[in-house]
């Protein structure tokens, strides 16, 4: 599965710049700021976080070679992978054969766009290893060091990508946290654990400080839509874990609803369970579930309410891939502590099926989406290394590398990596 996501790397990434990265680049390549300004660099509706700091102190030393950095984001995932199985060991002690469900999710070629198009390490990569992060610190035993971990992996998740929406998760689980498991101890633990809820509620406030609301789509629109299409598109989200976009929208949408409702009765599940609240231990366990659980609800149903307007199809997006992963496995975490017979009966199969169906390779509509980015990216690099004109290479490819590129001062940039010898001018790559 790792060799399969290695392949696609190595068969389709290219080492251009595409689309969004002459944007976000801005913050650390074409243009000088501050460490926290890199960090707090908004693009469109998120900041880059860790993954501009990140690009910042490795991308020098490959020249920004985007090959590389596609191989990078390749091993993030996989660390994902590796420490998700850290985490369901250190919540059930054992490795057992149902765990192969695991990498089947974390290693899905679905996430194709995160890997080899506009890459971007803190737009799902980066989200999906420091969620499972965030999920083990709070199986610390310590209190104090629980605390600060969690609290340090909060404040990089909030900056991160999408990973803002843990910040609204971490106050309401210290406030559980206290009330079912510290209320009763010595006075130092209260006061910590009270310090670390303020922290938390500072760190989401410091995120929208200067932060300006950006949909990044123009059809959007406050407005609430039909709670029904939202359902419809959450469904699609999961049906596209399967790689079920070859089939017809109607029946991806039937097929979705299956993981969709196992999802929300888990979820809603996982929520009661915390809230009666069954001892230190067994708590810790069920915040972890439930944490992924509600990350994942939070994500897909923002996503459905931002993105509607451009259609179900959308829902599609290679891109949201590794933010529904964490669903999944959350729904597998929670088949795992269940003592309700039947739905591990139910769940563990539906969630093998689609984490296999997954896990193969590309379909054909895929492939051949990737294979003409791939092809279009590589017929521009070598159009323009040759001829030194945007427009002419754009013509002739009839592959645009970016739609406006008076916008983004797009010939400056070109400029730039020509005489730093970065880039499409970089050494060649693997």
């Amino acid at each position: 599965m790792g060799l399969r996501l290695y392949r696609l790397i190595s068969r389709y990434a290219v080492n251009l710049l595409f689309w969004d990265q002459w944007d976000f680049d801005d913050a650390t390549l074409f243009q000088r700021h501050s460490i926290w300004e890199m960090f707090r660099w908004q693009h469109g509706p998120h900041r880059q976080g860790l993954g501009a700091l990140l690009q910042k102190l490795i991308e020098p030393s490959i020249h920004w070679n985007s090959r590389y950095e596609a191989f990078g984001i390749g091993a993030i995932i996989f660390t994902a992978a590796v420490l998700a199985l850290v985490l369901k060991v250190r919540l059930y002690g054992t490795i057992g054969y149902s765990d192969l469900i695991i990498p089947l999710l974390f290693l899905t070629p679905r996430q194709f766009e995160t890997l080899v198009l506009a890459t971007n390490p803190a737009h799902g990569a980066l989200p999906l290893l420091l969620i499972i992060l965030y999920c083990l610190c709070w199986l610390i035993r310590t209190y104090f060091w629980k605390y600060i971990c969690v609290l340090l992996v909060n404040f990089v998740l909030i900056y991160t990508g999408f990973g803002i929406f843990i910040g609204s998760l971490t106050p309401i689980l210290l406030a559980l946290d206290y009330y079912e498991n510290t209320r009763r101890l010595a006075h130092r633990y209260r006061w910590g654990s009270g310090a670390a809820l303020t922290l938390s509620i500072v760190s989401l406030a410091s995120f929208f400080v200067g932060y300006k609301f950006d949909a990044a789509v123009d059809c959007f629109s406050p407005a609430p839509g039909n709670p029904v299409l939202y359902l419809c598109f959450v469904a699609l989200m999961f049906a596209n874990v399967a790689a079920l976009n070859i089939l017809s929208l109607k029946v991806a949408t039937l097929i979705g609803c299956i993981p969709l409702l196992l999802f929300l009765a888990c979820l809603w599940l996982a929520v009661k369970r915390l809230l009666v609240g069954r001892g230190v231990d067994t708590w810790s366990r069920d915040a972890v579930t439930a944490t992924l659980l509600a990350y994942c609800a939070i994500f897909c149903f923002n996503t459905a309410y931002g993105r509607l307007c451009l259609g179900l199809a959308y829902a599609g997006v290679s891109r949201y891939t590794p933010y529904v992963i964490l669903g999944f496995f959350g729904l597998y975490l929670y088949a795992l502590s269940s003592r309700a017979r039947n739905l591990r009966v139910y769940l563990l199969p539906v969630l093998l099926v689609f984490a296999t169906l997954g896990a193969r390779s590309l379909n054909r509509p895929d492939t051949w989406i990737v294979q003409k980015m791939s092809d279009g990216r590589r017929a521009w690099r070598e159009c323009y290394l040759t001829l030194h004109d945007i427009h002419e290479c754009d013509s002739r490819t009839h592959f645009p590398i970016y739609p406006h590129p008076e916008a983004t001062r797009l010939q400056e940039k070109l400029d730039f990596l020509e005489r730093n010898h970065l880039n499409l001018y970089a050494p060649p790559s693997l």
